[in-house]
């Protein structure tokens, strides 16, 4: 009986996305193709929305050795270090891959919260690794935004950068842009 329904859901999404692509190639819509790929699972859908290409087949044999979605995030990350190391960029699809990986990719936070990834340099010279946070990131939960931070420390030491090194500067500003800020709001715990 199960198995009907799921068939007949198939079926008619089949017609769907027939029909949609018949419309798109007579140019009734912007663009000539359908957008929004069809994805089988969760390995599927991470895979169409940050990639990298094959990281699909990766997730499903992790998954089926009985990985935990964050023990398979931290293993992804190691793949597509050893298999394509290209600095900033290699970082970037590290941290949007791993993100997607958490909050399986039904959210927008790997592509819009994210804003950039960036090696910049500290003031003593060494490099450190920047994960810019844009507002979508809050569709991840607050858990998986945190475990970001996580994913970009361990992204980090694969990649053998340095921490980030605060100069006695930034912290006496931190500090007066918070007292400021609490004259102004009131902060719940200061």
């Amino acid at each position: 009986m199960e198995d009907d329904y799921f068939t007949k859901l198939e079926e008619n999404l089949q017609t769907l996305y027939t029909i949609a692509e018949k419309a798109r190639k007579q140019w009734k819509d912007p663009t000539p193709e359908v957008e929004v790929p069809r994805a089988k699972d969760m390995a599927d859908r991470v895979e169409s929305l940050v990639g990298p290409y094959k990281v699909a087949d990766t997730i499903r044999h992790l998954d089926q050795q009985g990985f935990s979605r964050e023990e398979i995030a931290l293993k992804v990350i190691d793949n597509i270090i050893e298999s394509d190391f290209r600095g900033e960029k290699t970082a970037e699809q590290c941290i949007r891959t791993s993100l997607a990986i958490l909050t399986e990719g039904i959210v927008a936070a790997p592509l819009e919260g994210i804003a950039k990834v960036k090696i910049k340099t500290n003031f003593d010279n060494t490099k450190y690794l920047a994960i810019f946070f844009a507002g979508p990131i809050r569709s991840a939960g607050g858990t998986a935004a945190a475990l970001v931070v996580l994913l970009g420390d361990y992204v980090r030491q694969k990649l053998q950068l340095d921490s980030y090194k605060i100069s006695e500067e930034e912290i006496e500003r931190y500090i007066e842009e918070m007292e400021l800020y609490n004259r102004i709001t009131r902060l719940q715990y200061f």
